[in-house]
């Protein structure tokens, strides 16, 4: 018989949602960090505005996908 919190939600699944929110958390600032570099590294400024930014999200969905299978 498992146990439940008194939001109804099982331990697991709490610490599940703790564990992911790290994740990501951790995956944004690897992005930051990738993106301060590239961008460190680029003396030409950005034509485009948002490729930056978009590279963020490429960035994220990749993991979420690695992290996912």
């Amino acid at each position: 018989m498992a146990t439940e919190t008194l939001d109804g939600k099982k331990p697991e699944e709490e610490e599940n949602k703790i564990l992911h929110s790290r994740i990501e958390a951790i995956h944004i600032q690897f992005a930051e960090k990738d993106r301060g570099s590239a961008l460190a590294e680029s003396s030409i400024p950005d034509s485009h505005g948002d490729s930056g930014l978009q590279n963020v999200i490429n960035y994220l969905r990749r993991t979420k996908q690695i992290v996912l299978f």
